[in-house]
């Protein structure tokens, strides 16, 4: 069984390297969205592939702009991202593949380079709630840490909080499926943001800091349109959590 367990992480690991590799994101995207309340917003977001990164720049049109970096898994893109003029401490991405009380994840920080992943395996219960013991806990560099995670599923989001081994960092996360992207930082959660990524389009949901709400934002390439898109409600882009109270089924 162990050896089972370290040729998945491994593919994992090789999988979240390969995909950006195979289909890089870069160029100018018109953006359209709406908060969770309901608000639309327009702007435009630059994305620039750099090592096993993608580095993630949004300027709206109200002149409010923001920063994030980002890492690719299947077909999800996600990013941790901050207001430019309000940075996090220790900000950065984590994402991982769901297989029932397990989380296999690869992350990085937001001032790391953009050629190294960390990794993190989490063991706790399937309802993704409650104490999570860090398995495998590896920097970027290749030193080791331990602790545990203390997710509490709210409404559409999961909040994340990290003792490793003492209080540290807290993110906020959005599942898509069997794909958990968390945004992270040093005592509070910056935004997050899981884009489903379909060719040259991205439909996402984001959150910012502890809401425990989701809004929505498509990105089309500029090159390929000279309006804004408009939001998908495609289903396969719905959060796990949203759509299970739509069918009253838990996962």
């Amino acid at each position: 069984m162990l050896l089972v367990r370290t040729v998945a992480t491994a593919l994992l690991l090789s999988l979240a390297g390969s995909a950006l590799a195979e289909a890089e994101l870069n160029g100018t995207y018109d953006a359209v969205g709406a908060t969770a309340d309901g608000t639309a917003y327009r702007g435009e977001v630059e994305l620039t592939t750099r090592g096993k990164a993608v580095e993630v720049g949004w300027t709206l049109n109200d002149g409010q702009r923001y920063r994030g970096v980002a890492l690719r898994l299947d077909d999800i893109l996600g990013s941790a991202y901050w207001p430019e003029d309000e940075p996090f401490e220790d900000a950065g991405i984590v994402i991982y593949r769901i297989d029932g009380g397990r989380l296999d994840g690869v992350w990085m920080p937001q001032g790391g380079s953009r050629d190294l992943l960390g990794r993190e395996e989490l063991l706790g219960p399937a309802s993704l709630k409650g104490r999570f013991e860090i398995v495998l806990g590896q920097n970027p560099g290749g030193s080791r840490y331990s602790g545990h995670v203390e997710i509490d599923r709210r409404g559409e989001t999961y909040h994340f909080h990290w003792y490793s081994p003492g209080d540290s960092f807290r993110g906020n996360g959005v599942r898509i499926g069997n794909i958990m992207v968390v945004g992270y930082a040093l005592g509070r959660a910056p935004g997050t943001v899981a884009y489903c990524v379909r060719g040259p389009e991205l439909d996402g949901l984001w959150t910012y800091g502890q809401s425990a709400r989701l809004g929505r934002e498509a990105l089309r390439p500029r090159s390929e349109t000279d309006t804004a898109p408009q939001a998908s409600t495609g289903t396969e882009c719905l959060p796990t959590v949203a759509m299970n109270a739509r069918t009253g089924l838990l996962d």
